[in-house]
């Protein structure tokens, strides 16, 4: 169960790393979603897709400064 919006993206985000799939369906099928308003759902999916637009980016970030 999550708890913020914030925490709820992240949990999505790390079910689609380890299962792989589709960010829309798991958005709109996932029952993390129904516990929000719509406003804390808009969030979530920006957040959602902003990383997923990003992850190269992200992941070539993380691996520069770790070295």
């Amino acid at each position: 169960m999550a708890h913020t919006p914030r925490e709820a993206a992240f949990s999505l985000l790390m079910q689609l790393q380890k299962n792989g799939g589709y960010s829309n369906l798991l958005l709109e099928n996932s029952p993390l979603m129904g516990e929000f308003d719509a406003r804390d759902r808009a969030f979530i999916s920006a957040l959602v897709y902003g990383v997923i637009e990003r992850q190269l980016a992200l992941d070539h970030r993380g691996t520069v400064q770790l070295q």
